[in-house]
């Protein structure tokens, strides 16, 4: 009983991984920015992080400010939204034993990178579009004289929540400018909005009429505090995104990196076998040729060691029973030894020896072609594959005599960082229970 309880405190322990440095650093980052997430949230919802200034009548051609303001709306919503769940995931797998903290923060950067990005694409397309819908809705105005406006009814500059004249004169009061391009759209009814305290030129204003004016355009102001005014939200935004896509550069560098040092070495390697062939081949080396030597027999052969065989293999399968009922760990570590032996049958002869086996031996060497197993690309080589008895005087010591109709575990060679594996070119595995292709 004591164990057991012992087992799951132990457990419980392991939940948690202890504190480290690096745990604690990760920590005290996602802290403030899951307490960043969740104040623009509230900021949001509560109307403090967007400024509702309006600048146009809130109908359906103008509520452009009002449109905006729902657009940065969803945008903070959608990226705070994402980005504190991830976070509290985040913080969950960085203290948890043995937690995928590294495939959340890969992911979940990508997705908020990703969605940050497309997100903010629309936005600024739709923004710019309500813009120039706002720009063109009063640059309309001007081609109508605005002293006709002066003149008309109320009823007929109301539109569905807003009187245009009142929004025209409410700038020229607030902005300290006169008419939409200038003071010349009023004609002689200039309004007393457009008067000015100044006596002289030097203060903005021009003398009309025996009166100082305001002598700047409103449109041009008013289209310019449109532009400018979220510099606040523009700047959180930007900032959101270039801190979100850190993690993926950072990613995106060490593979660069990490590819460039295998491609290194891989010249290095490459460059330095070239190099010491040339040097074998300059102090009076001779080339070098891979060849796999096949074991040559006749029917009466092959019969007598497929019997030969299947005896062993059912000795060998009671001997196995005997040793695993029996423990013995002098039998387990005999299998192991075998499994380790190397049985790859590819020599390398030196050329002379080809030339000989080639002269002398019947049938000759039958020679192939195998390509690389690599990454990069490379010229085929050719290898040899020699039908011989064994015990022939044609046979080079050291030579393993492969089997005709068992496949090795492995056949192949390599030159610098090029491996070329051939088994499936001798053995093929449509003809595992006939001769090799070579015969």
């Amino acid at each position: 009983m004591e164990a057991e309880l012992t087992t799951e405190t132990n457990n419980q322990k392991k939940f948690f991984v202890k504190p480290n440095a690096g745990l604690c650093t990760g920590t005290w980052i996602l802290i403030p920015w899951t307490v960043f997430c969740v104040l623009l949230l509230i900021l949001t919802a509560s109307g403090h992080f967007l400024n509702s200034q309006s600048l146009g009548c809130k109908n359906s051609k103008e509520g452009f400010v009002e449109s905006r303001l729902k657009h940065e709306a969803r945008l903070a919503y959608l990226w705070s939204g994402l980005s504190l769940p991830v976070c509290l995931l985040l913080l969950v797998e960085m203290w948890r034993w043995k937690g995928y903290y590294l495939t959340v923060l890969l992911c979940g950067s990508c997705l908020l990178f990703v969605t940050m990005c497309v997100s903010f694409y629309f936005f600024v397309d739709a923004e710019t579009k309500e813009i120039q819908e706002f720009e063109e809705y009063y640059t309309n105005l001007m081609l109508h004289n605005l002293e006709d406006a002066s003149g008309k009814t109320q009823n007929q500059w109301t539109e569905t929540t807003c009187n245009v004249f009142d929004k025209v004169d409410h700038w020229q009061a607030e902005l300290k400018c006169c008419g939409l391009k200038d003071y010349e759209d009023w004609g002689s009814s200039i309004p007393d909005s457009c008067s000015c305290d100044g006596v002289d030129n030097s203060s903005g204003c021009v003398e009309v009429e025996h009166r100082f004016i305001y002598g700047k355009s409103c449109l041009p102001v008013v289209l310019s505090l449109a532009k400018n005014r979220s510099r606040t939200f523009w700047a959180v935004m930007i900032t959101w995104i270039v801190v979100s896509g850190v993690p993926i550069a950072i990613g995106f560098l060490f593979a660069i990196a990490a590819c460039f040092f295998v491609y290194c070495m891989l010249i290095w390697e490459c460059c330095h076998y070239r190099w010491s062939a040339f040097k074998y081949r300059l102090y009076g080396g001779e080339k070098m040729v891979p060849v796999v030597f096949i074991r040559q027999t006749n029917n009466n052969q092959q019969e007598d060691e497929d019997v030969t065989h299947a005896k062993a293999e059912e000795s060998d399968g009671d001997e196995r029973v005997i040793v695993e009922v029996e423990g013995s760990v002098e039998g387990t570590r005999q299998e192991g030894e075998e499994d380790d032996v190397d049985d790859n049958p590819l020599m390398m002869i030196p050329l002379s020896a080809l030339r000989r086996l080639q002269d002398e031996h019947v049938p000759p060497p039958v020679p192939h072609e195998a390509r690389c197993m690599c990454l990069f690309s490379s010229n085929p080589k050719t290898f040899y594959t020699v039908v011989i008895e064994e015990g022939s005087p044609l046979l080079p010591s050291g030579a393993v005599l492969a089997d005709a109709n068992k496949r090795p575990r492995n056949c192949l060679w390599a030159q610098g960082p090029h491996i070329f594996c051939v088994e499936n070119i001798v053995w093929p595995h449509r003809n595992l229970d006939s001769a090799p292709t070579s015969l």
